[in-house]
């Protein structure tokens, strides 16, 4: 920026020698170092004064392009690299946040918020260079204009500084205005647009377009014009200097005129003026759309640095260590746990053993807080009260990635990458580390091999976004191949089974019977009691307590026998 910014001072400098030798005009004390130079090169070349001085001049111009044009690549490229080193850095720190945090945020607010990085760095960051590089070229011009001239330099900076100031004053309250709009209708489009997509078969259904196209343009209208009054701020005052600007040069053309040797005289000094205009005025402009744009930003900017600052455990930053250990029990001992914003406890005063190898459901109304009690299992969720111990080891921050090496889960909504079956079978591996054989294997407790032989791809097949292109059976199946894959210890089914046929469910619960002879311990949330009667045991909760604990025959008689299974 400093070299860029003398380069242009020594541009305006060289101009006036040559207009001097053009006009036969006096050279001003401001440029008689100019003068000088152009002189003494003439004498050590033998070139004329008049050649010599525009080959100055043009060397000066060029050489000020030059570093411009750098300049203007070394900032694009410095920019958008802090650009992906924030949107790396928001997206590590997001998913190294607790199952809690994501509880309690919109998914579109994180969405967004890599979206808006994306504006920070065109809107903010980049102006803000060219802010900083304006400022010190305009001071360096500044600095040339008082030399050759202080008084006419005064006035004109005088006038400009004048001008942007009063715009400053009268539009800050707007763009205060402007930036919160800007903020709030960024995160609500998005949200907009993903709830509508994610409900698009209702949607259709209903033919319940018009309202969200509706809700969709409401919010786009405000922001848009929330952005188009912030563009207009920031460009007026730009009209204005370049309007009053000409009056200006030609005011101080008749006083420069007044003085001695008339208008031949002034124009050395005139043309130096309306050079040192040319390029300061852009300048002063940028100083401005800087300051006017990080005001109508500001919102936006808060986000980002909040995301940026979010905490990290130091836990998570080093690779997790081997599993626990977990040959005897998991132990509940008077753990409870408690919602943010909410009244009552999910959980309270919790007790209950697991043995290594136990199949055990956890039945009860909805809401009575058994996804909660597994989530508070798989560590997802840190108890308020008590703890829970893994064969005497307590489950906390600095043990939880290890546990968690132990444990496989069966959502009742399975997440499905828009990637091949054998992709999302071994979720989160590289493709080169994928083992088939297990993943063969996988599929076939899940009971998906017969179905993926009918497949043209196999195993390659494309399941699209969310599983789209899967039934709702196909989808929980594959859910269950993936928590097999991962050769877990510990099974969690969350409703796992409730969009699967009878005659599937049978087939699978038959699939997960051998996997607890193999030694696995088994936890299943479930409401139909075809799916929980095989458990060992069987925990009862409502209100968040457990009111009743027994096997299935304790607590509904006799249980029937599955197809094919002897009574």
């Amino acid at each position: 920026m400093p070299l860029a910014a003398l380069a242009e001072l020594v541009t305006i400098s060289a101009l006036i020698p040559l207009l001097a030798l053009l006009t036969n005009a006096s050279i001003g004390k401001g440029a008689s170092w100019m003068a000088r130079l152009v002189a003494q090169i003439g004498m050590r070349t033998g070139t004329e004064p008049m050649v010599t001085a525009a080959g100055l001049f043009a060397l000066a111009a060029i050489l000020a392009a030059v570093l411009r044009l750098i300049l203007s690549w070394a900032t694009q490229r410095f920019a958008y690299g802090l650009g992906h080193d924030w949107m790396v850095e928001i997206q590590r720190r997001i998913l190294l946040q607790p199952y809690a945090f994501h509880l309690q945020r919109n998914s579109s607010q994180i969405v967004a918020a890599l979206a808006k990085v994306e504006r920070l760095v065109f809107s903010v960051v980049l102006q803000l260079l060219q802010t900083a590089s304006a400022l010190i070229m305009s001071l360096f011009i500044v600095a040339a204009l008082l030399m050759i001239d202080a008084t006419s330099a005064a006035i004109a900076a005088l006038f400009v500084a004048s001008v942007y100031a009063a715009g400053l004053l009268a539009i800050r309250g707007r763009l205060a205005g402007n930036s919160n709009v800007i903020g709030e209708s960024y995160e609500r489009r998005i949200q907009t647009v993903q709830e509508s997509l994610g409900g698009i078969r209702d949607i259709i259904l209903d033919h319940s377009q018009a309202p969200y196209v509706e809700a969709f343009r409401s919010i786009d209208e405000r922001f848009m014009r929330a952005a188009a009054s912030s563009a207009f701020i920031s460009s007026a005052p730009r009209f204005v200097i370049e309007a009053l600007g000409l009056l200006l040069l030609v005011g101080v053309a008749i006083v420069l005129s007044e003085r001695t040797g008339g208008l031949a005289n002034a124009l050395p000094v005139l043309g130096a003026l309306a050079l040192a205009a040319q390029r300061l005025l852009p300048l002063t402009q940028t100083l401005y759309n800087g300051w006017t744009t990080l005001a109508a930003e500001q919102a936006i900017v808060a986000d980002v640095v909040e995301l940026l600052t979010l905490p990290v455990a130091v836990a998570k930053e080093s690779p997790p260590g081997p599993p626990i250990a977990f040959a005897r029990e998991i132990r509940f001992d008077q753990v409870g746990f408690h919602y943010p914003g909410r009244a009552a406890a999910a959980v309270g005063g919790i007790d209950l053993v697991i043995p290594r190898g136990e199949r055990i459901a956890l039945i009860g109304r909805t809401g009575a807080g058994k996804s909660t009690l597994a989530d508070l299992l798989m560590g997802l969720l840190e108890p308020g009260t008590g703890h829970i111990t893994i064969d005497g080891v307590v489950l906390n921050h600095a043990s939880v990635r290890a546990w968690q090496k132990n444990v496989a889960h069966v959502p009742q909504a399975i997440f499905l990458a828009d990637g091949s079956i054998a992709r999302n079978i071994a979720f989160g591996e590289p493709a080169q580390a994928i083992d088939l054989a297990r993943v063969d294997h996988a599929a076939s407790v899940a009971q998906l091999v017969d179905f993926i032989a009918t497949l043209p791809e196999g195993y390659e097949t494309m399941v699209g976004e969310r599983g789209v292109r899967l039934s709702g059976g196909q989808r929980q199946r594959l859910g269950v191949a993936r928590a097999v894959y991962k050769g877990a210890s510990v099974l969690i089914l969350d409703e796992a089974t409730s969009a699967l046929d009878e005659e599937t469910e049978e087939a699978l619960m038959g699939a997960l019977d051998r996997l607890g002879a193999e030694g696995r311990t088994i936890l299943i949330v479930a409401h139909r009691k075809t799916t929980i009667r095989s458990c060992d045991r069987i925990v009862r909760l409502d209100h968040g307590r457990i009111v009743e604990t027994g096997s299935y025959e304790q607590l509904f008689g006799p249980r029937e026998p599955r197809p094919g299974e002897s009574t």
